[in-house]
């Protein structure tokens, strides 16, 4: 972890996105997080975790576990969370019910106690991916006066089939936080393509920052790359890349 921190901080990039794993594994001694993100001057924009939505049965385990987080976060003053939906066991057709609603609530109002604000991530292979599951979802949360926002992935909405350009004008006000890859076409029954960095790949990167220009965007926005071995060549290069367009 401090390998990577020291790599950011030599790009002179002050925020980053981290996995709860991290934040869970110093549970005990948080004071040494917070001594490390001072000492490098690098500091958590969100943290990443699973909200599994739809694992009712384990909701009692799953609350804990979202009660801790919130807590770990409340310490370190983070004020971001992003919730993965959760895997489905098989791709099908999922119904937004009234269970799934009353799970996100239950775990949105442990975050919304501590200040921290909470953001969905559409994701491939879980209940919350395709456009009409997204609207449908978005249209209850409105209804039920949940203020819960919107963390689009790039490569996810063209796994999905969904224009980015017409979903971030569609829902700027509800998005926090974009996480920007690239990808790369495929032929295969599963996947529509392969997570690039930004400067390989289909997706117009230049245009996406003109629209998030053209709606005055002032929220989040993630680089990521999904290399198992992320080279300080190859983070600094897409970083690079992406501050000719902000």
């Amino acid at each position: 972890m401090e390998e990577g921190l020291l790599n950011l901080k030599n790009l002179s990039i002050s925020f980053c996105e981290l996995s709860a794993n991290y934040i869970l594994h110093y549970k005990d001694k948080l004071d040494y997080l917070i001594n490390l993100f001072n000492k490098y001057q690098i500091y958590p924009s969100a943290v990443f975790t699973f909200g599994h939505f739809n694992r009712y049965k384990d909701r009692k385990r799953i609350l804990f576990y979202h009660e801790q987080l919130a807590y770990c976060l409340d310490i370190l003053n983070i004020k971001n969370v992003i919730l993965h939906p959760g895997h489905m066991s098989k791709r099908k057709t999922f119904a937004i019910d009234n269970d799934l609603i009353i799970m996100i609530e239950k775990i949105y109002k442990r975050y919304e106690f501590r200040g921290i604000e909470v953001g969905i991530h559409p994701h491939i292979g879980s209940p919350v991916f395709y456009k009409d599951e997204i609207d449908i979802l978005m249209d209850r949360l409105s209804k039920e006066k949940l203020q819960i926002k919107l963390v689009p992935d790039l490569g996810h909405l063209y796994e999905a089939s969904i224009d980015p350009i017409k979903f971030i004008y569609q829902y700027h006000n509800k998005i926090s936080n974009i996480h920007l890859k690239n990808i790369l076409p495929i032929s295969s029954h599963f996947r529509r393509g392969k997570f690039s960095t930004l400067t390989h790949g289909v997706i117009n990167i230049p245009e996406i920052m003109s629209v998030l220009k053209n709606i005055k965007y002032e929220q989040w926005i993630t680089l990521e790359i999904e290399d198992k071995e992320v080279t300080y060549d190859i983070l600094s290069e897409n970083y690079k890349y992406l501050l000719n367009y902000t």
